[in-house]
């Protein structure tokens, strides 16, 4: 059987031991802070001087708004329409020409319409007094007018196609082919302008068709021919 050790027995402190904290014990020596650094010196001034730069400004940027997130993006901005020349000199031009133009077609419009109704109410007046003549259609006939008299008088005549006005002295004689089997040929002349006209004829195909003589101012004869 063994036996438990005997107890120990509290040490003594040493002779002159304090404990640390207490009056009376001595204090731990504390580490001393190093001596300070010397002052710098400055550095001396640089063999030229320096110049102070003008700070350029800088210009001011247009603010760009930045889109929200999720949102649709914004269309760049249309960039200025230049200004158009204006064109009113070539416009003045083209109108006046365009006005020039109308004015001049209806005018010969007119005047050839005109000329046109006179000429078919003329037809009219010489039918209404024209000889009847039938004939074989040979598809062209040979017309000779004749005036006898003296002077110089205004003649009017129809071929069968147009109606011409001539100035013709005494006697006068015209032939003409008709190109076709139906006309009415007539000549007339109004001697109230001066002039002696006693007499006119007409022929057709070479045979005498009519024959008239001077009715209070007019000498007319006109043939109404169909085959």
């Amino acid at each position: 059987m063994t036996m438990p050790p005997p107890p120990e027995t509290p040490q003594e402190p040493p002779t002159g031991w304090t404990p640390p904290g207490q009056p009376g014990y001595p204090q731990p020596p504390y580490p001393v802070a190093p001596p300070p650094f010397p002052p710098q010196q400055p550095y001396p001034p640089q063999g030229y001087p320096q110049q102070a730069q003008p700070q350029q400004p800088y210009p001011p940027q247009p603010f760009q708004p930045q889109p929200f997130p999720g949102a649709a993006p914004t269309a760049p901005p249309a960039a200025p329409v230049a200004p158009r020349k204006r064109r009113t000199g070539l416009i003045v031009t083209i109108v006046v020409v365009v006005l020039v133009l109308c004015c001049g077609v209806t005018g010969g419009g007119g005047w050839w319409a005109y000329s046109k109704y006179q000429e078919g109410a003329t037809d009219r007046e010489m039918a209404a007094v024209a000889t009847s003549v039938h004939g074989y259609p040979l598809g062209e006939h040979r017309v000779i007018f004749t005036l006898s008299g003296s002077g110089s008088v205004t003649v009017e005549y129809s071929d069968g196609t147009r109606q011409t006005s001539v100035v013709e002295g005494m006697p006068w004689r015209k032939t003409v082919v008709v190109p076709k089997d139906d006309f009415l040929v007539w000549v007339r002349v109004d001697t109230s302008s001066g002039g002696n006209v006693q007499r006119c004829t007409i022929d057709v195909d070479g045979s005498p068709a009519v024959a008239g003589g001077l009715t209070g101012s007019q000498v007319v004869c006109a043939v109404s021919f169909s085959s």
